[in-house]
């Protein structure tokens, strides 16, 4: 079951979603992806952190959601971790 991550600051959101769009291999090249389509993170958004524990405890899965009003784009990153 997922719980709501309503107890992440901002600066924490920023650095985790970060963290997990480079383990993506977006930052390294390794997927493609135009810079125009990357979230600005200085433009005013609201976000979700959704996160959930499974297989004994060994296993995090991340689920990041980050929604710009004003160009009404969102913005989805899906992250599991050993």
């Amino acid at each position: 079951m997922f719980t709501i991550g309503d107890d992440i600051s901002k600066d924490d959101f920023e650095t985790s979603f970060i963290s997990a769009m480079e383990g993506l291999g977006i930052s390294s090249g390794k997927i493609n992806i135009p810079s125009e389509f990357y979230p600005d993170l200085n433009e005013n958004y609201k976000f979700i952190l959704l996160n959930s524990v499974g297989g004994g405890g060994n296993r995090h899965k991340y689920f990041y959601l980050v929604y710009l009003p004003e160009t009404k784009r969102i913005f989805i990153c899906n992250q599991v971790s050993q």
